[in-house]
C-alpha cells in the first residue's frame, strides 16, 4: 500500500480514531462504485468515484442514519421544517 501512498486506518474499535460512518462510506464506494468496473487509469477511476458520489450516493442511495432517505431528500425535509419553525 505504501507504493500507492495509502495509509490504512490506525484506529481500533471503540477508540477515538474509529469512524464507523467514514468506514461505511468507503466500503460502499468500493463495492458499489469501483469494484464492479474494470480498473483503468487513475483519472478514469477518479471520475468514476466522483460520479458515484454525486450521481448516486448523495442523491439516490438510501442511508440508514438518515431514516432510510437519500441525503438530498433528507436536506429538503430538514430545510422545510426549518422554514415552518421560523414562520
Amino acid at each position: 500500500m505504501s507504493k500507492l501512498g495509502i495509509v490504512q486506518s490506525q484506529g481500533k474499535t471503540g477508540s477515538a480514531f474509529d469512524n464507523a460512518m467514514a468506514e461505511s462510506f468507503f466500503s460502499h464506494l468500493k463495492t458499489e462504485g469501483i469494484y464492479p468496473y474494470p480498473l483503468e487509469s487513475e483519472s478514469i477511476t477518479r471520475i468514476r468515484m466522483a460520479d458515484y458520489i454525486e450521481s448516486f450516493y448523495n442523491s439516490k442511495r438510501l442511508h440508514s442514519v438518515l431514516r432510510y432517505m437519500a441525503p438530498f431528500e433528507f436536506l429538503e425535509k430538514y430545510y422545510e421544517n426549518q422554514r415552518k419553525e421560523v414562520a
